[in-house]
């Protein structure tokens, strides 16, 4: 749902339902990337793990963790790992929306 809306508002959208291979294609083509956005619960790799993959690929790769729940542990870690926004998934699909624009259009 979230990649057919971003679509509709003219992003290209690559999705993948497993990291390692979403790591894979970034590394195949890193500059062809705007943004990254994963969730922060996932098996496998965590989505700060996520984030630290991603900045050894491509270190300035905005990178932004959805989550349903942000405390400052997850605050911190995520700055640790250079994350650029943390988006708590109550917030609904426009404020997602609006910080995809604002990242996309700030790289």
């Amino acid at each position: 749902m979230v990649s057919r809306l971003l679509e509709s508002k003219g992003f290209q959208v690559s999705t993948y339902g497993d990291q390692q291979a979403a790591l894979g294609k970034l590394a195949e083509n890193a500059s062809k990337y705007s943004l990254v956005v994963t969730d922060f619960n996932m098996p496998g790799m965590s989505g700060i793990d996520v984030a630290r993959a991603v900045r050894a690929i491509r270190a300035d790769l905005p990178v932004v963790i959805a989550s349903g729940f942000i405390d400052e542990t997850l605050r911190q870690a995520a700055a640790d790992a250079g994350v650029r926004e943390l988006l708590l998934k109550a917030d609904g699909v426009e404020d997602f929306c609006d910080v995809v624009a604002r990242l996309v259009l700030s790289a």
